[in-house]
């Protein structure tokens, strides 16, 4: 019988960035818990009905059943009337006008109340080194203050994005007098998570130090409201995959309460089914298998001629996947909506 996990030479041939090894994705590699509903609880469902559409064909093939969304407000209601039920939503401000003016944080502000009236538990804050060039901005400005405390007043957990690739500081965040060292933008999240806690904050993309796991074990140990997820799947799958499986899986061992399950993925016409599909199919054997092979997904920050990643499965336990893929969050939401975090 046909293993439908690894590519054929014909299919090889055929190049998608997002299929460079001819995976047939119309077959999802057999799940360890496939009784298990898995909630990908970092996602952008924008871009239209039938994008999304096309999505959610994908979403319920590899059996993911419940989203935490990054959705501009405009949207929340047509999303919830088409998929009841299935998703929750992140308070996000409208990045496409972002200015620091009052009056962009006066709407700022009101629209996190608006998300949290309509259900939101969570208010994102985005301030990746490139928020420094474009608007000298990080979560730590008094002058975002307003907004955190809105969030805080309205009974909203946080997520947040601090930071980028090892690759990205050393090349196109090489000028640290405009993006910081690496190490310096942590200085914002150790401020943030003392600020607001004990409200939980999720460090988005693995606290962007998938590279590093020594680290994420102190940041994790050093603030108990922090979390993180797996988002980035191009970016966690080359990190994790470098680093011994026997270490990876005693850190998910070790913090398995606190790590949700994430794709990153942005719905949108221009992305088709093999991009979506990808992202779950490389998580999936990345969390659930002993896999040895290539990586399906192109990825220009290998540091290979041609974006070749060598994927090495970690194959995490039953209970810590249970955990990962569907019960920290559960708890997360849960709490937020009990107002069990002060």
């Amino acid at each position: 019988m046909p293993n439908r996990n690894r590519p054929s030479k014909a299919a090889a041939k055929r190049h998608h960035p997002a299929n460079r090894t001819g995976v047939d994705y119309r077959h999802p590699p057999e799940r360890r818990l496939p009784s298990l509903p898995i909630t990908d609880a970092h996602i952008h469902l924008r871009g239209g009905l039938e994008a999304l559409r096309r999505f959610f064909r994908v979403a319920d093939l590899y059996g993911i059943n419940r989203f935490c969304s990054m959705t501009f407000l405009e949207q929340i209601d047509e999303i919830r009337r088409t998929w009841p039920g299935r998703v929750d939503f992140i308070a996000i401000p409208d990045y496409r006008q972002f200015k620091r003016t009052r009056r962009f944080l006066n709407r700022w502000r009101h629209d996190v109340i608006e998300f949290a009236r309509r259900g939101a538990r969570i208010c994102k804050l985005w301030a990746a080194p490139r928020a420094r060039e474009q608007w000298d901005f990080t979560i730590d400005l008094p002058w975002l203050r307003p907004v955190i405390d809105a969030a805080v007043d309205a009974g909203m957990g946080f997520m947040v994005h601090v930071a980028d690739p090892d690759a990205w500081f050393a090349t196109r965040y090489a000028n640290a007098d405009i993006y910081g060292t690496k190490e310096r933008n942590y200085d914002q999240l150790h401020w943030f998570a003392d600020y607001v806690s004990p409200r939980p904050v999720i460090g988005a993309h693995f606290i962007g130090h998938s590279e590093n796991l020594d680290h994420l074990d102190m940041l994790l140990n050093g603030h108990r409201n922090l979390m993180l997820d797996t988002s980035a799947t191009k970016w966690i799958a080359r990190e994790i995959s470098r680093h011994r499986p026997e270490r990876a899986r005693q850190f998910f061992s070790r913090h398995r309460g606190r790590i949700l399950f994430g794709s990153d993925l942005v719905i949108d016409p221009k992305y088709d089914f093999t991009h979506y599909a990808s992202r779950y199919w490389v998580q999936q054997m990345l969390w659930e298998s002993a896999f040895r092979g290539d990586s399906p997904i192109e990825d220009p920050d290998a540091g290979t001629a041609d974006g070749r990643v060598r994927l090495r499965g970690v194959k995490l336990g039953d209970d810590v996947l249970r955990e990962i893929y569907f019960a920290n969050y559960q708890r997360l939401i849960g709490g937020l909506e009990a107002g069990l975090f002060g």
